[in-house]
């Protein structure tokens, strides 16, 4: 039996620890409170958790036997036992709370080792709900994440309809989305990206939706000097929409152009495609543009590529700050799971979705409501029943909502 002692700040990562190391079938026997540093502070310090776990190691030749969950059973009699023998004998009245407290978390994150109804499922294989989520194309520790969130707001309620159920989902699907802070006064939107994303087609949609929807002074700058398609379709969008069109052919001539429109409401900078393989390029684009924090940074981003091939864009482009990923195309897909993906794995908000070629009318504002409605797909008739569901039971085994 191999024995280890393991310290963590709660006891979720002593357990993401203990199956590190000593794979899922680890059993725990010992968990206590510590305090590090010397005496003379130790009163001050945080206390950690010291939890000491063990693994069986089945002698050679023999294969390992599947672990029964009934020790979980013993176990965690043993710890109430500890528990309560720790209450009488050492503490005052006053920690009972916190002690029965700290066996209702312990008791709920066993509960989190062991299968259900004797299924022989772990807690985290896919669930209808789990499934369903995944099948929208959201990371599996993502989904996992959410459903965990769920399951905190449910343990201490016994029932739940399905509708509220869904409104919870959302609702802390939004809570884990990186926002956008207020922005008053001037702006100004750098739209990046790859080649063919769809960035001059957007740059005219931004321009009809602020300057003829919403009536404010525009201005349209474009960098893009290696494609003359790319120039003459700006013009011929700014001539249709009645708005200035700038061509900056040096950083110098930009930082004119920014200075000279000083009185409009929105500035759009057209760039040209970077492949975000070439070094080069993404340096010669980052001494292009102005080092200004009023400066806003759009990654464009076709929901149509890959999701390894997203990652990989948006980590090569930090060189150039990042403040905001805009997704286009999102008529050419039926799942948007990646945008709420990328959105948390680069912890960058979304600032606009496109769909179609028209202009202005395919864009809209990347809200987090929106965001969490595409990319969870949670169709409002879950469940035809009109008996409520059990809390927790609803995310983790149990009776299950049909999706």
């Amino acid at each position: 039996m191999k024995i280890k002692r393991y310290e963590a700040i709660d006891m979720q990562e002593a357990i993401n620890q203990i199956k590190q190391d000593l794979g899922p079938d680890a059993l725990i026997l010992s968990v206590k409170k510590i305090r590090r540093g010397c005496k003379a502070f130790s009163l001050f310090s945080r206390p950690i958790l010291e939890v000491t776990a063990a693994h069986d190691i089945p002698p050679p030749g023999e294969l390992p036997q599947k672990q029964e969950y009934y020790g979980t059973e013993l176990l965690l009699e043993s710890l109430q036992r500890e528990f309560m023998e720790l209450k009488t004998l050492l503490l005052p009245k006053s920690y009972e709370r916190e002690i029965y407290t700290e066996l209702r978390e312990l008791k709920e994150l066993i509960s989190l080792l062991r299968p259900k109804n004797g299924s022989g499922s772990s807690p985290t294989s896919p669930t209808l709900l789990s499934q369903h989520l995944i099948a929208q194309g959201i990371d599996s520790p993502i989904a996992h994440e959410l459903l965990l969130r769920v399951r905190k707001h449910l343990k201490n309620k016994r029932k739940i309809k399905p509708d509220q159920l869904r409104l919870l989902l959302l609702n802390e699907a939004q809570n884990m989305l990186p926002t956008r802070p207020a922005h008053e006064g001037q702006r100004v939107m750098v739209l990046l990206g790859p080649t063919g994303v769809g960035k001059t087609t957007t740059i005219a949609k931004l321009a009809g939706e602020y300057g003829l929807v919403k009536k404010q002074k525009v201005t349209i700058i474009t960098i893009d000097t290696y494609r003359v398609a790319s120039i003459e379709q700006l013009k011929i969008y700014g001539n249709t929409l009645g708005l200035p069109v700038h061509i900056a052919l040096s950083p110098s001539d930009l930082k004119r152009f920014l200075s000279i429109n000083n009185d409009k409401d929105l500035i759009l900078i057209d760039t040209h495609g970077c492949n975000p393989k070439d070094k080069d390029q993404l340096l010669e684009m980052q001494r292009f543009l102005p080092l200004n924090p009023a400066i806003e940074n759009h990654l464009v981003l076709s929901i149509t590529t890959k999701e390894k091939d997203l990652k990989s864009i948006i980590s090569r482009f930090h060189t150039i700050p990042i403040h905001c990923l805009l997704f286009t195309k999102l008529d050419e897909s039926d799942s948007y799971g990646a945008i709420f993906n990328q959105a948390i794995w680069a912890k960058k908000p979304v600032s606009f979705l496109t769909t179609g070629q028209k202009v202005p009318e395919d864009i809209e504002i990347a809200t987090p409501e929106r965001i969490t409605q595409l990319a969870l797909n949670i169709p409002f008739n879950l469940c035809h029943e009109e008996e409520p569901i059990y809390g927790p039971e609803a995310v983790y085994g149990g009776r299950e909502i049909p999706l």
